[in-house]
């Protein structure tokens, strides 16, 4: 890939056990040595002063509530909203100055989820209310949705069900997400990140030919 002299935000999309921590862990390395970049700030899902991680890639674990009970239509909404503010803050806060300064920006997960899996945020709006949600808030140059079999993704994290990782994926690859880049991570991790750099090359041109 090309040297780069802006900063570029990349997220990374997928089913709890699908080894998105593993090819973060070896695409990172890569990208470093192909910007240059003027360092690397990691966050999982929002780019809140917590969760912001600047110099690599911590362990992160992941949180499901999905057995408490949804909230009501009203409390959801209120939800969003509170969130819809913190992602805005956090990208102007966080992301845009990371950029500038021509850092690497990189999400595990980010405001697609709210929209990919609502149980997980008990959630009860309809589905073009969550649509708006992502539609309006800071988009990535790049995003990298990994993809695997999904009986595969439950014996590493039992959570869900089959079908359940199945419908999850399906909404995933067909998902209003601008610059997605659908990757198969049932490879090994090795040439998953092959794949993943073709995929970020093919961003980085539109990125080029944009300007």
């Amino acid at each position: 890939m090309s040297k780069h002299k802006k900063g570029r935000f990349i997220v990374v999309e997928g089913a709890d056990g699908v080894g998105k921590s593993t090819v973060l862990k070896l695409l990172l390395p890569k990208l470093m040595e192909a910007g240059p970049y003027g360092g690397v700030r990691f966050f999982h899902w929002k780019p809140v002063r917590s969760g912001i991680h600047d110099g690599g890639i911590p362990e992160t674990v992941p949180h499901d509530p999905r057995g408490t009970a949804p909230r009501n239509p009203f409390a959801s909404l209120v939800y969003l909203g509170y969130h819809w503010l913190s992602f805005w803050s956090g990208y102007i806060r966080f992301v845009r100055p990371a950029l500038r300064r021509g850092m690497l920006v990189i999400g595990d997960r980010y405001t697609y989820d709210i929209l990919l899996d609502p149980r997980r945020f008990r959630l009860k709006l309809p589905d073009g209310v969550l649509r708006v949600f992502v539609r309006t808030l800071p988009h990535p140059d790049t995003v990298l949705a990994l993809v695997a079999d999904p009986a595969t993704i439950r014996k590493r994290k039992p959570e869900l069900s089959v079908e359940e990782i199945a419908a999850y994926q399906a909404r995933l690859e067909s998902a209003p997400i601008p610059h997605l880049h659908v990757v198969s991570a049932d490879a090994a991790p090795a040439a998953v990140v092959d794949e993943a750099l073709r995929a970020l090359g093919e961003g980085e041109k539109r990125l080029a030919a944009r300007g």
